[in-house]
């Protein structure tokens, strides 16, 4: 869906490959997507590592449980938007626009 609207998506299969991918490519990733629970490395911790390398890095995070502290504490930050699952296309895509306008 995101490639449909234009978007150029390069996906990670964990926090690790995510920070991983990031060191690489950190030039072409305008916003980046995060899962709080992912395997190898989770959302918050990936989060951190991602923001002391580019502490302006923009960020949507996602889970399907309720927003934790450690999410709120992150929005509180900046750059960052916050998508509760199940999502629809309509709301990921408003929540990239808003925290690219950042």
């Amino acid at each position: 869906m995101l490639t449909q609207e234009g978007f150029k998506v390069l996906a990670a299969m964990s926090g690790k490959n995510a920070l991983e991918l990031y060191l690489t490519a950190k030039d072409r990733i305008e916003v980046i997507i995060l899962d709080m629970i992912m395997p190898e490395m989770g959302g918050f911790e990936a989060f951190n590592k991602i923001r002391q390398i580019n502490p302006e890095a923009k960020f949507v995070l996602s889970s399907g449980y309720s927003i934790s502290e450690e999410v709120v504490h992150l929005l509180s930050i900046g750059g960052v938007e916050f998508l509760q699952k199940p999502y629809r296309p309509d709301e990921i895509l408003r929540k990239i626009i808003n925290v690219r306008s950042i």
